[in-house]
């Protein structure tokens, strides 16, 4: 059994990944929608993989913040960052050069957001 959060603004996406994650896995999802509310989890990081989204349609506040605020905690699983994004936009550049985290392309198969799991 594996513990996700998912932090994304689109609602209907995160429901989508949770019952794909869950479908009779036994794996635990936490949905968050925003910086806040990721915030107000608190410190008990213990989930094995946060999968982020890097546009949260917060100028204010992106998958990047979300990222420094988990290390910050001592967040010690697995990061993949996602987004529909090109590759050349600039929050796009910075989400390639942090160490130790991984990209995600959307959309994406199912076959390969299971495999971030592995």
């Amino acid at each position: 059994m594996k513990k996700i959060l998912i932090l994304d603004d689109d609602k209907d996406l995160c429901w989508v990944l949770e019952m794909l994650f869950q479908d009779g896995s036994g794996n635990e999802c936490t949905c968050v929608h925003s910086i806040q509310e990721l915030k107000a989890l608190g410190a008990d990081l213990k989930f094995d993989l946060a999968l982020l989204d890097v546009n949260l349609g917060d100028p204010e506040f992106t998958g990047l913040d979300a990222h420094a605020w988990l290390m910050k905690n001592e967040y010690k699983g697995k990061t993949v960052f996602f987004s529909g994004h090109a590759t050349s936009d600039s929050s796009m550049q910075m989400v390639l050069k942090i160490p130790n985290t991984f990209f995600l392309e959307k959309p994406a198969s199912a076959e390969k957001i299971l495999a971030l799991l592995k």
